[in-house]
């Protein structure tokens, strides 16, 4: 027997040069069924082509690499179609999209369920799983990968689902030398209701009109400035930012 190797697959073809069987199905052109040990083809037009510049391995070689089984006419083992681990997800938008990576992944079908469809819903594309959040929630994605030869493989990962957050942009602390001043608040979502409050009022008081905060000198000092954000549908958003006091006159 001869054994070749090339590309993580493993050949074998008798002393005759015939095909005896592969461990990947990488030539399934040219058999339809390439882990059946015995076909009797003439492979150096077609398997040859496949087979250059492969590897030469003795038998013990193929034998352990591969694990195939010598005492039985060269039979490969079952093999799982491997998928890598995906973490557990937040998701706050609507939809979230999750990239499945299987090994072999040429011929891979990617398929996905979702353990309860009132919190998320799940749909593939190619090896791409699109969840699209219901309510809030956690579900488990259970993952699965079929190739053609191969076990199937499957993972599962968990998504918890919450409203999204308002976003409020960072504000540039403040050096407030007059009696007052006046800082401007961007949230996302641009209507969300904007609060804030003073950590050391007997330095700064803060008080709110729509999305401007009016900053009032007490006395010399510092103090921290919390500003809030909420909007029906989403989570509080919060930030702070510094102002020292000095100088007013």
């Amino acid at each position: 027997m001869n054994f070749y190797e090339k590309d993580s697959n493993l050949y074998i073809l008798d002393d005759d040069d015939k095909f005896k069987g592969a461990s990947l199905a990488a030539i399934e052109e040219t058999v339809t069924e390439t882990k059946v040990v015995g076909l009797t083809i003439t492979p150096k037009a077609q398997v040859f082509d496949t087979l250059e510049n492969a590897n030469i391995l003795t038998e013990d070689e193929a034998i352990r690499k591969y694990q195939i089984d010598g005492d039985n006419g060269y039979t490969f083992p079952t093999t799982t179609v491997l998928i890598d681990a995906i973490t557990d997800k937040s998701q706050s938008t609507e939809t979230l999209e999750v990239t499945v990576v299987s090994n072999p992944a040429v011929g891979a079908t990617i398929g996905a369920s979702s353990g309860d469809g009132t919190v998320v819903t799940v749909s593939v594309t190619g090896n791409v799983i699109t969840i699209t959040r219901i309510t809030n929630g956690t579900a488990t994605i259970t993952v699965t990968a079929d190739v053609t030869g191969y076990t199937q493989g499957s993972t599962t990962f968990d998504v918890t689902t919450t409203d999204e957050i308002v976003v409020i942009e960072d504000v540039a602390d403040v050096t407030l030398d007059s009696a007052s001043d006046t800082v401007d608040v961007v949230t996302t979502p641009l209507d969300a209701t904007v609060t804030a409050s003073s950590d050391t009022e007997s330095v700064v008081t803060v008080t709110v009109l729509d999305h401007t905060l009016t900053l009032t000198r007490v006395s010399d000092g510092t103090a921290i400035i919390t500003v809030n954000g909420n909007s029906a549908g989403y989570e509080q958003g919060e930030t702070t930012f510094g102002v020292t006091a000095c100088g007013a006159t």
